[in-house]
């Protein structure tokens, strides 16, 4: 295989990644059952679900909700540990976004550089 077929190949997985990283993000629900009622017009309402970092703004309101009234440390409690998996998975969503965005660019200018080589050898 030639380097352009393995700048093609890589390009093709930055922008699987890139999407996979973004479905990640913006659209998977974690959170099953809980959806977020908006208010269009006068007498219309949409229900869509949350995506991760409304979910994790509602597991942290729930959090600090609970420290107010003085329930905390409850045995089983899974909320801080739920918190934390998000939040991490949050981190690795945008680092994965940034990274194979900038690698996807990277492949273009350098698959464009190889055309340009291909041209001025041929004339």
């Amino acid at each position: 295989m030639t380097k352009k077929n393995y700048f093609i190949i890589l390009l093709l997985v930055s922008i699987l990644g890139f999407s996979f990283s973004f479905y990640t993000k913006y659209i998977k629900n974690y959170i099953l059952s809980i959806e977020k009622i908006e208010k269009l017009d006068d007498n219309e309402t949409s229900v869509k679900q949350l995506n991760l970092s409304e979910n994790i703004a509602f597991l942290e309101k729930i959090k600090k909700t609970k420290e107010s009234i003085g329930v905390s440390n409850v045995k089983g409690e899974e909320n801080t540990k739920a918190i934390k998996k998000l939040k991490t998975i949050n981190i690795l969503c945008i680092t994965g976004m940034t990274l194979f965005l900038i690698l996807s660019i990277w492949l273009i200018i350098r698959m464009r550089k190889f055309k340009k080589q291909a041209l001025l050898t041929i004339e």
